[in-house]
């Protein structure tokens, strides 16, 4: 199979020059990494023959349970249950539940750090913006 081609990014232009790398070139560097897993999904999925592929669900079967995992945005914790072969629950907690409290502490302190005149001022608002994304990259654009 041939590679796919690759889409030139102006981030990675960016990423050259050592000097110029700061913080929110994490950003730059997740986008990447998303493209190039999107890429090796593609093949994947060119490699798979779905009618091979079959799947006997016992509904005899009842039993729970739990995975936890470390991604990079922190622990992920799912919980199944499931009663006579079907999905009767599933609970996932996310990184955001378990950081959602250091966030907030955090904003709170950077937001009355860098009050000027009742109004939080531009680095204040860099510095808020920098705080989500470390903690969390995907919660500025989360809808969750």
């Amino acid at each position: 199979m041939d590679e796919p081609e690759l889409a030139p990014f102006d981030c990675v232009h960016l990423l050259q020059d050592r000097a110029s790398i700061a913080l929110e070139s994490y950003d730059f560097c997740r986008l990447l990494e998303i493209f190039w897993a999107a890429v090796r999904i593609i093949q994947f999925l060119d490699e798979v023959d779905l009618s091979k592929i079959s799947v006997d669900v016992d509904f005899k079967v009842s039993g729970k349970g739990v995975g936890v995992l470390e991604a990079p945005r922190g622990v992920l914790v799912h919980s199944y249950l499931v009663n006579r072969g079907c999905l009767e629950r599933m609970r996932l907690l996310v990184a955001t539940q378990f950081n959602n409290a250091y966030i907030n502490l955090l904003l709170k302190d950077l937001a009355e750090s860098h009050l000027e005149n009742g109004l939080i001022s531009e680095e204040g608002e860099r510095l808020i913006g920098r705080c989500v994304r470390i903690f969390d990259p995907c919660l500025s654009c989360a809808t969750h």
